[in-house]
């Protein structure tokens, strides 16, 4: 997109722009090439285990056994009755594939997520950060790897395992010695998660709005001092980073509970005419930068409401009144 349009968009909007062209490229291919369905599905697909037999090795069996055990492990009853073994999808409450599956059964759920991380009270490039990170899009080890780009998966932080998305902001020793050192999302360690957004819901379901706050932006503190090692740039001490985060948290909620307050309107003073015998006079100024004056305005008005232009008892005259004078420090 060029021109004066690009301008109007946000980050977030180029990327969700560039999400929905390169989607429209994908549904466009396999309109037109042959997809092997029946391979997806079977691949995708996990055994109901029901006898056993259909999914029964015997080679493993004599591998992994001496032929006397191998025997005897294969007499074991897997399953309750003579159910047969049979492939299900998991992504459906009955098992049952459909063509509506793959896009409707995740699709929904993403959504309703993405709509709670914009509602997140955190700062605008935290929230599409999390919406990054909720749709796996960012450079982890893996990431990169699946889009062939050569390098090693392991994890920069421990050496141990893959550098996943889940792993290096949730599972690494370093990510969970800044988790563990608040007491509210110990819990959170009792289950074990799929995927980022597994966790997130999670979250969502026993966390406070600011804990959820919290939670985010410490997921992108984690992120961001990855980078900078990575880089070998200056970053806060493992165990300033949760602090750090409450700070900010704090910082952007006290900055909104501001500019919200509501300013007490003053109570609008209505002009009323002075006593009979009396005037009342009222007055204003204005500023000329441009012309280097100011001025000033004077109007006296009697107990109808009436300009007066005339003379009293002492011959001076009453009367509405204007004047240009220069501008003081215009001259300077």
């Amino acid at each position: 997109m060029q021109g004066w349009k690009a301008k109007l968009l946000s980050q977030a909007g180029k990327v969700v722009t560039i999400k929905v062209v390169i989607q429209s490229i994908l549904a466009y291919s396999m309109s037109v090439f042959k997809v092997p369905a029946q391979e997806v599905i079977e691949k995708c697909a996990i055994w109901r285990v029901g006898s056993g037999h259909a999914i029964e090795d015997p080679g493993k069996l004599e591998e992994l056994f001496y032929p006397w055990e191998a025997e005897l492990v294969s007499r074991i009853q897997v399953g309750e009755g003579c159910t047969e073994d049979f492939l299900v999808w998991p992504l459906t409450a009955d098992g049952a594939y459909s063509v509506w599956t793959p896009s409707s059964s995740t699709g929904t759920e993403l959504q309703s997520v993405w709509k709670k991380i914009w509602k997140i009270q955190v700062p605008s490039k935290v929230r599409h950060f999390f919406w990054c990170a909720s749709i796996d899009s960012l450079l982890t080890k893996q990431n990169l790897r699946a889009r062939h780009v050569p390098i090693d998966e392991t994890c920069d932080q421990c050496d141990e395992h893959q550098q996943t998305l889940l792993h290096c902001l949730w599972l690494c020793d370093q990510a969970q010695f800044v988790w563990k050192s608040d007491p509210a999302f110990v819990p959170l360690y009792q289950k074990l998660y799929r995927t980022f957004v597994d966790l997130f819901e999670e979250v969502l379901h026993q966390c406070s709005q600011f804990r959820v706050a919290l939670f985010s932006t410490i997921v992108w503190r984690l992120w961001q001092r990855q980078n900078w090692l990575r880089e070998k740039q200056p970053s806060c001490r493992l165990h300033e980073l949760g602090n750090r985060a409450k700070d900010y948290v704090m910082e952007h909620l006290d900055a909104n509970a501001q500019q919200s307050r509501v300013v007490p309107r003053r109570t609008p003073t209505r002009w009323s005419p002075p006593s009979q015998q009396n005037y009342r006079g009222n007055f204003d100024a204005g500023f000329f930068d441009a012309l280097g004056y100011a001025g000033i305005g004077v109007v006296f008005c009697d107990h109808m409401g009436q300009i007066i232009a005339g003379s009293d008892h002492m011959g001076q005259i009453i009367a509405a009144l204007s004047q240009r004078i220069p501008f003081v420090w215009s001259y300077h």
